[in-house]
């Protein structure tokens, strides 16, 4: 198959999917045939590809959207659209598009084919309809000279002149019946596609619909078209809904113009029967064999519904009627049956069944989603938020009563540090959030303390959060000396809170080991340039920079640069001063991000040997203690001088159980006297 539209496109690369031109909708393909320049009709091996499709359909939706009239200068009557460029002629504004029946017409009268949809101001469409009016006019008045040539031919005497007018008559009136007929058949044909299509919907193909959906177009071209010569309303193209979808207000207008059509139907036929033809139609004297069933029969349905205690109960008992007769037929048995009540119960018998009643739903509240919950307690939970405490534990009790211990635990951080932080975690994994009030709440219920000093914890962090304190007094000195301004005071103790902000919470999720920002990889930060031994190869290009990393580099080049360009007379050596323990603060904070990329690796470490570490291998985590203070009650200040402290060495052993979990055993060595704590006495201890 080969699309044949390559010649009427922008594009003549035709695409792989070609389908026929008649199975797509009536409307598409009305476009599609107009666009290209051909009158709709049923064309044989006609194909079209989706290429041209689209094109072809968004070609004429722009054409839609034009606000000045589109007609050619052929047809239009106005000057061309070109010359309204004129200052003082207004653009001719269309009124409405060109349907079908336009496009027919320009076609008849000027031998044109415009696409449909074609903008078209009010005198364009009137001289259109002008123009055709008088063609049908001329071809009348031909057919008039012919018949009256033949009647001039044809010698008749006064009896042949009667006989031949009441068979005039007799033709007028054949022809007028005919025309009944048809449109009889065609409001018959409608109905039974409409019926099939309803029916059987679910098995005909999608070029099966769009024939029945361009026939149903030609039918209702002329029902219209006898609509108008009879001079009654004529109805839209659109398509339209089911039956029942429609509101009571909408049927009863359809309703009422039915019965005007039909009729006026009635009158053409059987001008004189009229009354009597319309109630044969509206009360049929004979049934058909399903509605045969004599009224006694439904008695005791109907005495129940009467009885029935409440509306469920009634309702199951009226689907039984409402599953077999109308709702007209059932108000001859229940007068006080509403249409609301009636079309429930009919709405029970489909989805339920009749007379059954409805089955009872248990309904289990679930306040929380477990993958949600889950997702929020590991990230709570993981190395990064808490840490575990060397002293304490606290007893957990579970709802089968068993209790578990479980040491004490702190969080390096605020629960709105926390949540703030699992927002941007979840963003970047695609994870669903919880409410924030129900995430403070779980925080609230979750027994962890939170770090609120320094003391006891290893150098790096201490140092890292002092430098940011020795920041902060630089700018207050330079405040004073008159160095920087108020404002840049401000600034930069902004930017400093937000750069010890990052470094405490958002720093630790953005490291990994496949990061294209240079700060953030493991790889690149942890390889040694002078020792191949120690360094690995990235497989990806450091392309990235991390925008609060920068701005913290940024920030601290400002501040020494103040030290550079800013001058304070008889302060030289207090600015000396300063820019040394500035200094002094860079390195620490450097330090600081270099340990928290190796605690990264190492809990990473840690975490893949619990993974894979098999039943008969154990993993030894060994360290030296803080020194133990001897003390005593009511100590002399003799004694507490010169003190020294007892040292500990504390080995720890994983290994993993038969159940699959992880468990530990820790030993503790204790020394009398003071003991180098170097690395052939903890390979003795071991």
């Amino acid at each position: 198959m080969v699309c044949n539209f390559n010649t009427n496109c922008t594009t003549d690369e035709c695409s792989d999917d070609v389908t026929d031109i008649n199975t797509c909708d009536c409307n598409d393909k009305n476009i599609i045939l107009t666009e290209s320049g051909l009158l709709p009709k049923n064309f044989t091996d006609f194909y079209i590809c989706s290429t041209h499709f689209n094109q072809l359909l968004k070609r004429n939706s722009d054409l839609r959207r034009r606000k000045v009239c589109q007609l050619p200068t052929l047809i239009c009557a106005h000057p061309p659209v070109a010359s309204h460029s004129v200052v003082g002629v207004k653009k001719p504004k269309p009124s409405r598009n060109i349907t079908i029946t336009d496009v027919e017409k320009i076609q008849k009268c000027y031998g044109l084919t415009l696409p449909i949809g074609t903008p078209a101001c009010t005198s364009c469409l009137i001289k259109i309809s002008k123009q055709s009016t008088e063609i049908e006019a001329e071809s009348l008045d031909q057919g008039k000279c012919e018949d009256d040539q033949i009647q001039q031919c044809t010698k008749l005497n006064t009896d042949d002149e009667t006989y031949l007018m009441e068979t005039d008559q007799l033709d007028v009136l054949t022809e007028k019946e005919n025309i009944c007929d048809n449109l009889i058949e065609i409001s018959a044909s409608e109905y039974t596609v409409t019926s099939e299509e309803s029916g059987s919907q679910n098995y005909l193909s999608q070029s099966q619909q769009s024939v029945r959906s361009y026939e149903r177009c030609s039918y209702l071209t002329s029902l219209n078209d006898f609509l108008s010569s009879v001079r009654l309303q004529e109805f839209s193209e659109k398509e339209r809904k089911t039956w029942r979808s429609y509101t009571f207000k909408t049927r009863n207008t359809y309703k009422e113009r039915f019965d005007e059509i039909m009729k006026l139907i009635i009158e053409i036929l059987f001008p004189n029967d009229v009354d009597e033809v319309i109630d044969d139609i509206k009360c049929p004297k004979q049934l058909n064999e399903e509605n045969r069933t004599s009224h006694t029969e439904y008695k005791d349905i109907v005495t129940s519904y009467r009885k029935a205690e409440s509306w469920q109960q009634g309702r199951q008992v009226l689907s039984v009627l409402a599953s077999r007769m109308s709702f007209k037929d059932l108000l001859s048995l229940l007068p006080e049956v509403t249409s609301h009540r009636y079309y429930a119960a009919l709405s029970h018998s489909k989805k339920i069944g009749p007379a059954l009643p409805i089955p009872e739903k248990k309904l289990h509240r679930q306040k929380l989603d477990p993958e949600r919950l889950d997702a929020f307690l590991d990230f709570i939970t993981s190395s990064h938020v808490v840490r575990d405490l060397p002293f304490g534990e606290k007893k957990l009790k579970f709802s089968d009563g068993t209790v578990h211990n479980l040491p004490n635990v702190v969080r390096c951080m605020g629960s709105a540090d926390i949540i703030q932080q699992y927002k941007a975690y979840s963003q970047e994994n695609e994870i669903s959030l919880l409410g924030d009030s129900t995430m403070f709440k779980i925080l609230a219920q979750c027994g962890a303390k939170v770090r609120k000093s320094l003391e006891g914890l290893d150098y790096f962090v201490a140092e890292g959060g002092r430098a940011f304190i020795t920041f902060q007094d630089v700018l207050d000195k330079l405040l004073t000396y008159d160095a920087i301004s108020p404002d840049d005071h401000k600034s930069f103790q902004a930017l400093f809170l937000q750069s010890k902000q990052y470094l405490r919470t958002d720093y630790k999720i953005h490291i990994s080991k496949g990061r294209e920002v240079a700060d953030h990889c493991m790889l690149y930060a942890l390889s040694d340039e002078k020792d191949e031994a120690f360094t690995e190869q990235c497989s990806h290009n450091h392309q990235m920079v991390c925008e609060s990393c920068e701005q913290l580099k940024e920030t601290i080049a400002a501040l020494q640069k103040i030290f550079v360009t800013s001058s304070v007379d008889g302060k030289e050596d207090e600015m000396n001063d300063l820019n040394f323990r500035v200094q002094q603060a860079t390195k620490s904070i450097f330090s600081l991000k270099k340990h928290i990329i190796r605690c990264k690796n190492q809990d990473l470490a840690k975490t893949q040997l619990f993974e894979t570490m098999p039943s008969d291998e154990v993993l030894l985590v060994c360290d030296w203690a803080m020194k133990f203070l001897p003390r005593k009650f009511r100590e002399d200040q003799c004694d507490w001088f010169g003190k020294r402290g007892i040292p500990w060495h504390i080995s720890i052993a994983f290994c993993r159980k038969d159940d699959g979990s992880i468990g530990s055993l820790g030993f503790v060595h204790l020394f009398a006297t003071q003991i180098s704590q170097d690395s052939q006495v903890t390979a003795s201890i071991i």
